[in-house]
Protein backbone atom coordinates (compact mmCIF):
# COMPACT_ATOMS: atom_id res chain seq x y z
CA UNK A 1 0.00 0.00 0.00
CA UNK A 2 1.44 2.96 -0.91
CA UNK A 3 1.52 6.09 1.69
CA UNK A 4 2.48 9.70 2.90
CA UNK A 5 3.87 11.19 5.50
CA UNK A 6 1.48 14.17 6.50
CA UNK A 7 2.74 17.34 6.61
CA UNK A 8 2.36 18.38 9.86
CA UNK A 9 4.11 15.29 10.73
CA UNK A 10 7.13 17.46 12.53
CA UNK A 11 7.56 14.66 15.67
CA UNK A 12 10.17 13.64 12.62
CA UNK A 13 13.32 14.08 12.36
CA UNK A 14 12.87 16.22 9.03
CA UNK A 15 8.89 17.12 7.59
CA UNK A 16 7.98 15.48 4.87
CA UNK A 17 4.89 16.97 3.13
CA UNK A 18 2.06 14.80 1.99
CA UNK A 19 2.20 13.31 -1.47
CA UNK A 20 0.78 10.55 -3.45
CA UNK A 21 -0.06 7.15 -3.15
CA UNK A 22 -2.99 5.08 -3.33
CA UNK A 23 -2.87 5.52 -7.15
CA UNK A 24 0.12 6.48 -8.80
CA UNK A 25 1.50 10.02 -8.31
CA UNK A 26 0.34 12.20 -11.61
CA UNK A 27 1.64 15.23 -11.09
CA UNK A 28 4.74 16.62 -12.88
CA UNK A 29 7.11 16.15 -10.36
CA UNK A 30 8.97 19.49 -8.41
CA UNK A 31 11.32 20.93 -6.29
CA UNK A 32 10.78 23.55 -3.62
CA UNK A 33 11.84 25.13 -0.60
CA UNK A 34 10.17 24.06 2.45
CA UNK A 35 9.19 26.92 4.83
CA UNK A 36 7.93 26.66 8.81
CA UNK A 37 5.88 28.96 10.24
CA UNK A 38 5.48 29.12 13.78
CA UNK A 39 2.41 30.86 14.86
CA UNK A 40 3.49 34.74 15.67
CA UNK A 41 6.80 34.14 14.30
CA UNK A 42 8.86 34.55 11.27
CA UNK A 43 8.97 32.02 8.67
CA UNK A 44 12.29 29.43 8.97
CA UNK A 45 13.62 27.49 6.08
CA UNK A 46 14.02 23.77 6.95
CA UNK A 47 14.76 22.48 3.76
CA UNK A 48 14.02 21.52 0.11
CA UNK A 49 11.18 18.68 -1.05
CA UNK A 50 11.80 17.04 -4.06
CA UNK A 51 9.06 15.08 -5.62
CA UNK A 52 8.29 12.74 -8.86
CA UNK A 53 6.87 9.82 -9.92
CA UNK A 54 9.33 7.95 -8.05
CA UNK A 55 8.71 9.08 -4.69
CA UNK A 56 9.52 12.24 -2.40
CA UNK A 57 12.68 13.34 -0.93
CA UNK A 58 13.45 15.85 2.21
CA UNK A 59 16.76 18.11 2.39
CA UNK A 60 17.57 19.80 5.49
CA UNK A 61 20.32 20.98 7.46
CA UNK A 62 20.20 19.80 11.36
CA UNK A 63 21.83 21.25 13.94
CA UNK A 64 24.86 21.45 11.23
CA UNK A 65 24.74 18.21 9.28
CA UNK A 66 23.29 17.36 6.55
CA UNK A 67 20.33 15.55 6.76
CA UNK A 68 18.09 13.42 4.20
CA UNK A 69 14.84 11.83 3.93
CA UNK A 70 13.44 9.09 1.75
CA UNK A 71 10.53 7.63 0.51
CA UNK A 72 9.21 5.70 -2.62
CA UNK A 73 5.58 5.80 -3.59
CA UNK A 74 5.83 1.85 -4.19
CA UNK A 75 7.74 1.32 -1.02
CA UNK A 76 6.74 0.43 3.08
CA UNK A 77 10.17 1.90 4.25
CA UNK A 78 11.89 5.40 4.95
CA UNK A 79 15.29 6.25 4.79
CA UNK A 80 16.83 8.48 6.41
CA UNK A 81 19.99 9.56 5.10
CA UNK A 82 23.42 11.10 7.05
CA UNK A 83 25.00 12.50 3.72
CA UNK A 84 28.37 13.80 5.69
CA UNK A 85 28.91 10.21 7.36
CA UNK A 86 27.82 8.35 4.68
CA UNK A 87 25.29 6.25 6.68
CA UNK A 88 21.73 5.82 6.45
CA UNK A 89 19.04 3.72 8.72
CA UNK A 90 15.48 2.23 7.82
CA UNK A 91 11.84 3.51 9.25
CA UNK A 92 8.96 1.44 8.81
CA UNK A 93 6.25 3.79 6.94
CA UNK A 94 3.84 3.29 9.27
CA UNK A 95 5.93 3.84 12.41
CA UNK A 96 6.89 6.69 10.58
CA UNK A 97 3.56 8.73 10.02
CA UNK A 98 2.84 7.48 6.93
CA UNK A 99 -1.04 7.96 5.94
CA UNK A 100 -3.02 6.55 2.75
CA UNK A 101 -2.65 9.32 -0.03
CA UNK A 102 -5.46 10.58 -2.51
CA UNK A 103 -5.42 12.80 -4.99
CA UNK A 104 -7.51 15.86 -3.15
CA UNK A 105 -7.21 17.83 -0.22
CA UNK A 106 -7.73 17.49 3.18
CA UNK A 107 -6.30 13.91 3.36
CA UNK A 108 -6.31 12.68 6.65
CA UNK A 109 -9.65 14.64 7.85
CA UNK A 110 -12.96 13.42 8.16
CA UNK A 111 -14.57 16.71 6.44
CA UNK A 112 -13.25 19.89 3.90
CA UNK A 113 -14.98 22.57 2.51
CA UNK A 114 -13.49 24.70 -0.60
CA UNK A 115 -13.26 28.39 0.37
CA UNK A 116 -12.46 29.70 -3.56
CA UNK A 117 -9.10 30.08 -5.56
CA UNK A 118 -6.17 31.72 -3.85
CA UNK A 119 -3.18 32.09 -5.47
CA UNK A 120 0.05 31.32 -3.11
CA UNK A 121 3.17 32.38 -4.28
CA UNK A 122 2.45 33.38 -7.70
CA UNK A 123 0.60 29.74 -8.02
CA UNK A 124 -3.13 29.44 -8.48
CA UNK A 125 -3.98 26.81 -5.40
CA UNK A 126 -7.95 26.01 -4.66
CA UNK A 127 -8.23 26.51 -0.48
CA UNK A 128 -9.87 24.46 1.94
CA UNK A 129 -10.69 24.29 5.14
CA UNK A 130 -10.50 20.55 6.80
CA UNK A 131 -12.05 19.49 9.85
CA UNK A 132 -11.87 16.43 11.88
CA UNK A 133 -8.37 15.78 11.64
CA UNK A 134 -8.02 11.77 12.07
CA UNK A 135 -5.13 10.28 13.70
CA UNK A 136 -3.04 12.77 14.82
CA UNK A 137 0.49 12.87 16.56
CA UNK A 138 0.30 11.34 20.18
CA UNK A 139 2.11 14.68 21.53
CA UNK A 140 -0.94 16.64 20.16
CA UNK A 141 -4.88 16.93 20.43
CA UNK A 142 -6.55 16.87 16.60
CA UNK A 143 -6.74 20.42 15.25
CA UNK A 144 -8.34 21.25 12.23
CA UNK A 145 -6.30 23.50 9.33
CA UNK A 146 -6.74 25.57 6.32
CA UNK A 147 -4.80 23.75 3.15
CA UNK A 148 -4.16 25.43 -0.14
CA UNK A 149 -3.94 22.74 -2.57
CA UNK A 150 -2.45 23.21 -6.04
CA UNK A 151 -4.19 20.92 -8.62
CA UNK A 152 -1.41 20.71 -11.63
CA UNK A 153 1.45 19.71 -8.69
CA UNK A 154 -1.32 17.17 -7.15
CA UNK A 155 0.16 18.60 -3.87
CA UNK A 156 -1.23 20.82 -0.80
CA UNK A 157 1.29 23.73 -0.86
CA UNK A 158 0.85 25.51 2.13
CA UNK A 159 -0.93 24.03 5.48
CA UNK A 160 -1.96 26.02 8.47
CA UNK A 161 -3.13 24.44 11.50
CA UNK A 162 -5.37 26.21 13.53
CA UNK A 163 -3.75 28.13 16.67
CA UNK A 164 -0.34 26.36 15.35
CA UNK A 165 2.23 26.37 12.71
CA UNK A 166 2.03 26.89 8.87
CA UNK A 167 3.73 24.80 6.46
CA UNK A 168 4.78 26.23 3.05
CA UNK A 169 6.50 25.61 -0.74
CA UNK A 170 8.21 28.05 -1.74
CA UNK A 171 10.85 28.84 -4.92
CA UNK A 172 8.81 25.81 -6.81
CA UNK A 173 10.39 24.64 -9.84
CA UNK A 174 8.28 22.21 -11.70
CA UNK A 175 9.68 19.12 -13.46
CA UNK A 176 11.42 16.32 -12.64
CA UNK A 177 14.04 16.32 -10.20
CA UNK A 178 17.42 14.18 -10.96
CA UNK A 179 16.86 10.69 -10.51
CA UNK A 180 20.16 10.00 -8.25
CA UNK A 181 17.82 11.75 -5.26
CA UNK A 182 15.46 8.95 -5.28
CA UNK A 183 18.84 6.69 -4.95
CA UNK A 184 20.84 5.31 -2.00
CA UNK A 185 24.59 6.11 -3.04
CA UNK A 186 26.25 2.52 -3.29
CA UNK A 187 29.10 3.34 -0.39
CA UNK A 188 26.54 4.38 2.04
CA UNK A 189 26.48 1.91 4.95
CA UNK A 190 23.46 0.94 6.40
CA UNK A 191 22.77 0.95 10.34
CA UNK A 192 21.00 -1.40 12.47
CA UNK A 193 19.11 0.78 14.90
CA UNK A 194 19.41 -1.70 17.63
CA UNK A 195 22.68 -1.50 17.80
CA UNK A 196 24.25 1.45 19.57
CA UNK A 197 26.94 3.17 16.89
CA UNK A 198 30.12 3.49 18.24
CA UNK A 199 31.09 7.21 18.90
CA UNK A 200 33.14 7.73 16.17
CA UNK A 201 30.24 7.09 13.85
CA UNK A 202 27.98 9.14 15.81
CA UNK A 203 26.26 12.39 13.50
CA UNK A 204 27.84 15.14 15.20
CA UNK A 205 25.19 17.31 17.47
CA UNK A 206 26.25 20.77 17.01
Amino acid sequence: MRRCLALAACTLPLILAGGAAADEYGGPGFSGDTFLIPHGAPPQLIGTMHVDRRGLRMDLDSHGQRVASLYHWDGDTVYSLYLDQKLYFETPAEQAGMRIYEDRPCVGFSGGEKLGVEAVNGRTTEKWRCSGEMNPPPDRPAVDATVWYDRELKFEIKVAQDGGQTFEFRNIEVGRPDGGLFTIPGDFEKLNPQVKMPETQKPADH
